[in-house]
């Protein structure tokens, strides 16, 4: 997890050294974006179901290189925190407690933190008023950079564990389909206020449970993103 680390902290001086570097005033736009989610796990095995959905966020800075008067590359380096919880239906084994057998009807809320590359197009109408309406679309690269689990067994009804570790059963990189629709508010000639809600549609598997016990979930998320751009 350490070297997880230390590579994450890598990718973001690289990324922010870039795009210093790589500079144009006229088409390189600077913000910084927060959001607030609904956050789930989208079952995709028959027996592992999603037990509810959960609160999370994301933030970090986020890059506009403009290619057009009406387009963008869009990207950024994003610390997203997201939940979800499962329940399986039968018994099931976790790389954290390997030599644990947990009975049926087990419940685990899942905490995943990530680091997110997004890269995407951004749509974007002429400015009316002071307003500029957009669309983006695009995918999310992830990698997740810390996990921890809470199990609820009805075989133990009076405890509730939570591994020290729970980075093994969880997959390392993850992948999202972006969509996202709002507006822009121009405060100045360069700057500008943003909200928008988007949508992230997992679309591999967040899940890593040992070999015979292995179930698929992706990571859904739904937010309301407010930002300033440079």
């Amino acid at each position: 997890m350490f070297m997880f680390k230390k590579l994450s902290c890598l990718v973001i001086l690289a990324c922010i050294s870039f795009f210093v570097y790589a500079q144009d005033p006229h088409k390189l736009r600077i913000g910084f974006q927060f959001t607030p989610e609904v956050t789930w796990l989208k079952s995709k095995s028959i027996n592992l179901e999603n037990r509810r959905s959960m609160i999370g966020f994301n933030f970090g800075p986020v890059f506009d290189y403009n290619f057009g008067s009406n387009y963008a590359i869009t990207t950024g380096v994003i610390i997203s925190r997201s939940r979800g919880s499962l329940f399986y239906e039968d018994s099931t084994k976790f790389n954290s407690r390997p030599d644990h057998l947990y009975s049926s009807a087990l419940t685990v809320d899942y905490n995943l933190q990530y680091i997110e590359l997004p890269i995407a197009i951004r749509l974007k109408t002429n400015e009316i008023g002071y307003m500029t309406y957009f669309g983006v679309f695009g995918v999310v690269p992830a990698i997740n950079i810390s996990a921890s689990g809470e199990f609820d067994d009805p075989a133990e009804p009076n405890a509730r564990y939570i591994p020290e570790s729970f980075s093994k059963d969880v997959s390392l990189p993850n992948l999202s389909m972006l969509i996202s629709a709002g507006a822009a508010y121009s405060i100045s000639t360069n700057t500008s206020a943003f909200l928008s809600i988007n949508f992230y549609n997992g679309l591999i598997d967040v899940t890593d449970n040992p070999k015979n016990y292995k179930t698929k979930a992706v990571l859904n998320r739904l937010g309301l993103t407010a930002g300033i751009m440079f």
